[in-house]
């Protein structure tokens, strides 16, 4: 007999659980929809919009005036690659420098 009272308990505990669990699910939804009025309230009140806040509807960035601009090449070697100068060196460069050459035996 024992064992069908503790199982008669444990399936109380199990809805007293599960309705413990409805009520705090159900207290954040009501938590959450205040905020978001609050929210709303807010942004109609400073006259803000959704786009705003998500960076799309500010001031638009200029774009820079080298933007898609080629760039004449600073380096060379004797296989005629090329590079700019700029971003990461490329493999070849690393290669002749790795051999002991110098940056500058590339320049143009």
């Amino acid at each position: 007999m024992a064992s069908n009272e503790l199982i008669k308990q444990k399936e109380e505990l199990a809805a007293k659980l599960a309705a413990l669990e409805k009520q705090i699910e159900d207290a954040r939804q009501e938590e959450r929809a205040e905020v978001i009025g609050k929210i709303q309230a807010m942004m109609a009140e400073n006259g803000i919009s959704v786009a705003d806040l998500s960076g799309r509807g500010g001031a638009k960035r200029k774009a820079s005036s080298s933007a898609g601009r080629k760039l004449p090449p600073k380096y060379r070697d004797a296989a005629g690659n090329t590079w700019t100068g700029r971003g990461i060196q490329p493999r070849w460069l690393q290669d002749h420098i790795a051999k002991g050459k110098k940056l500058e035996d590339f320049a143009i």
